[in-house]
Order: C-alpha cells, then structure tokens, then sequence
C-alpha cells in the first residue's frame, strides 16, 4: 500500500500532540514520525513500500491485548521496542514509555477484548495500525467495559520481529454521551 497524502496527515494529526511533552524519549520518536510521514507523503526514498506485508499485524495486536489479559508481563514486554511510548485514553496524564507503562498496566484487570477491525498501512520496516477495539475489566476506579480506537506504529527489529514502538489511544464516547 502507499502513502497518500490524506494517511499522511491522519497520522500528523494523531499524533501532533506528542511534540509539546518534553520526554527526549517522546520527542525522538514524535520527531521520526514526523520526518517518515512527510517524506512518505512525498514519495521519497525507500519509506513509500508497496511490497507483500510479511507479518500479521491483526495477530500481533491480539497478542498485545491477550498478554495484558493472561498478565504475561514478560510477553508484553517482548512486544513493545525499547523506546516505546504511549498516549493512553486518558488514565495516564501523560504520554510515558515503556517502563512506567508496564508498570502502570499491572494495576489493571482486562477480561474481554474484541478486535473488531485493523487497517494497517505497511511501509516496509515501519507500519501503522489503525485499530478498533473493545474490552471490558477492572481498573482502580472499578469495572469498566468501553470501545478504543488506537493509532499504533509497528517497526521491523533487527532481528526481524516486529516491535510496537508508538501507540496513541482514544476512548470511543458511548452512545449516550455523544453530542448530536
């Protein structure tokens, strides 16, 4: 698949908001997703990818979700690349790394997850799931059950594995509390 220039500036919009915290962390990779995107939407370089995915990025989204659920720590950070960085739907106040999530994560009970679409935009070594989602479990604050939609960014090791190296989640508004 290619980059058009509308994904292009999906992506910047999703993920805009991450060059204002002053993390390094968060910046560096704020910033390479910056420069692949606007060089992908150019069509320069290697970035633009129209080749076979090698990977099933809908099973490796599971394989996030099912770690979290089986509290299989160790799996979850097998997943995750080392200067991972999230954006959490909001029980996080800030985007943290991999460390702090990990940590923060373990105080969560999730019992149910559906997977109801991927869309995933390969570029080769970098690619980018848009993924729906919804789970139900326990948090500090008590049981919740909720849709998500997360904009994810997957990069080939090298070794070879694919690695979740972003993720910007957003909680999905039920029905009910929607504006008209």
């Amino acid at each position: 698949m290619l980059l058009r220039i509308g994904d292009a500036r999906l992506i910047n919009s999703v993920l805009s908001h991450g060059g204002r915290h002053t993390s390094p962390r968060v910046i560096h990779a704020y910033l390479s997703i910056r420069v692949f995107v606007a060089k992908a939407a150019l069509g320069e370089g290697p970035l633009v990818y129209d080749g076979p995915m090698d990977v099933d990025l809908t099973a490796l989204e599971g394989s996030v979700l099912q770690s979290i659920a089986d509290r299989d720590w160790d799996a979850l950070r097998d997943l995750l690349s080392e200067d991972f960085v999230i954006t959490t739907a909001g029980w996080l106040s800030e985007p943290v790394g991999k460390d702090t999530w990990l940590d923060a994560t373990q105080g969560h009970l999730l019992n149910s997850f559906d997977i109801a679409s991927v869309d995933v935009r390969d570029f080769g070594d970098v690619a980018v799931a848009l993924v729906l989602s919804s789970q139900s479990g326990t948090w500090a604050r008590g049981p919740f059950a909720a849709d998500f939609r997360y904009t994810d960014v997957w990069r080939r090791s090298k070794d070879g594995s694919w690695l979740l190296t972003v993720r910007h989640a957003t909680l999905i508004p039920s029905a009910g509390t929607q504006d008209s």
